[in-house]
């Protein structure tokens, strides 16, 4: 039976957290390909480095692996923010910005004694970009040529998954509909003697709009086996899982131009502010009336291929007091087929490795409050899909996070209320880096702060009284 106080908590934060969209990470880097690819790792494996493919839990899951759903003992609404500050540099300059939203939201129930169910909806991949290249032309008298390039948009997958158990062995998969757009922009305009946008020119415009519709399908497999010990036996938990390529050509259309305007659009009659982006330009200044199509093309059929996915875990576990583990992923992008000139001829094949664990101090939940906490800890390192002036550009965090308990009122198999602690509430912050100043780049470091939500019930239980 699903409480007033659960349906209460999920109303609200559903209505809070929908109205507030999804996270977009906002890094220059995200202008290769389908853009900056998520973390799938819900807060509670994020915390700890990212080790959701070995992942179990009786109340949360692991999207990354399916298999997780058959651990399920609660009925689970999940769902997480994020805030992030992130600064920037280059050998001569630093910027600064912040971006934040709804990283997840799934729901998954048990629906048999080792059959879990879980339905949601997880980021893919984003984009958030605005770059200003100058140039000068080849064979003038240092006249300056102005490129800037800004992309938008965001890929993701709306899933319905299940899970099952079957001795020391777990089985599971997710079904789900990938969606959304990239918006890529680009300038490219000559300036003055005063090194001002030449108002005597013209600006070259070009556009591409993807918008994803696809199928996506993901397969995972867990094996725990338990060893004696003094204390508690020792659970160890290897996972694999993976998804294989993804093809958006069916269902999945691209708008591409290439138009141009005189420069002298960017002065009047809604003079183009300091720094104002090339799509908030286009929609509020320019004049369409007096821009020229060069090329277009309309509601082209794609022919994007994403590579599949490979995810390699262990984990070590002894009941409730800890948990530690390493996560490892490959995926091919040398194998991307993409929609744009700067899509496969940029990427390489990346991987991911994470490594952490989450204590408990007192996991009878009795004394202090603090030693009913959780708290977990984690490393990741990350050679991206994203080659720039010949350097490829990797990233690493570290992590740090905890959950607090809360008493709610929980029937057993039986039937019969009893007080039980639940971890609703969970927080994390990863600190790391991504890039490099070498070679012309650039450098981002950055702190993100994550709340995640995980409110927990029984449902289907005739309840009794004791």
């Amino acid at each position: 039976m699903f409480s007033i106080n659960l349906r209460l908590y999920f109303s609200i934060i559903l209505l809070v957290l929908v109205s507030k969209g999804f996270s977009q990470e906002s890094t220059p880097y995200s202008r290769y390909g389908l853009g900056y690819i998520g973390d799938y790792n819900f807060i509670q494996s994020s915390s700890m480095g990212g080790l959701g493919t070995a992942y179990r839990s009786w109340e949360s899951v692991s999207f990354i692996n399916p298999a997780s759903y058959s651990e399920l003992y609660f009925t689970s609404f999940e769902a997480a923010v994020s805030a992030a500050v992130e600064r920037l540099k280059t050998t001569t300059l630093k910027d600064s910005r912040g971006n934040g939203g709804l990283n997840y939201l799934a729901l998954s129930f048990p629906a048999g004694k080792h059959v879990g169910i879980s339905a949601g909806m997880v980021p893919f991949s984003k984009k958030d970009y605005l770059l200003t290249d100058t140039s000068t032309f080849i064979g003038t008298d240092g006249e300056k040529l102005v490129k800037e390039f800004e992309g938008d948009g965001g890929i993701y997958n709306l899933y319905f998954g299940s899970g099952v158990k079957i001795k020391g062995f777990s089985l599971g998969a997710n079904f789900g509909y990938m969606f959304g757009k990239l918006i890529n922009n680009s300038f490219a305009y000559p300036l003055d003697e005063d090194l001002l946008p030449d108002a005597n020119s013209s600006t070259t415009w070009k556009y591409n709009n993807l918008r994803v519709k696809g199928i996506y399908y993901n397969f995972g497999a867990q094996y725990s086996d338990t060893v004696k010990t003094k204390k508690e036996p020792l659970r160890i938990t290897v996972g694999i899982s993976g998804n294989p390529g993804i093809k958006l050509g069916k269902l999945s259309q691209l708008d591409e131009g290439t138009y141009t305007f005189n420069t002298e659009q960017f002065y009047g009659p809604v003079p183009r502010a300091e720094n104002q982006g090339i799509e908030d330009f286009i929609q509020e200044n320019l004049i369409t009336d007096y821009v020229d199509t060069l090329k277009e093309s309309l509601n082209q059929k794609t022919q994007v291929k994403i590579p599949g996915t490979l995810n390699m875990g262990i984990m070590f576990d002894q009941g409730l007091q800890w948990k530690a583990g390493v996560d490892f992923r490959y995926q091919p992008w040398k194998n991307y087929q993409g929609y744009e000139s700067n899509g496969a001829s940029v990427l390489q094949s990346s991987w991911r490795i994470g490594v952490g664990g989450e204590y408990l101090p007192n996991p009878d939940l009795t004394g202090k409050y603090s030693k009913k906490i959780k708290y977990r800890a984690g490393f990741n390192y990350t050679k991206s899909n994203i080659i720039a002036n010949s350097t490829s550009i990797n990233e690493y965090g570290f992590s740090l996070g905890f959950g607090l308990p809360i008493l709610n009122t929980i029937a057993n198999d039986e039937g019969f209320l009893n007080k039980s602690a639940n971890y609703s509430f969970n927080f994390g912050v990863e600190a790391g880096a991504r890039g490099t100043t070498k070679n012309n780049l650039l450098q981002e470091s950055f702190v993100r702060f994550k709340f995640g939500f995980s409110f927990n019930d029984r449902w289907f239980v005739k309840r009794k009284f004791n």
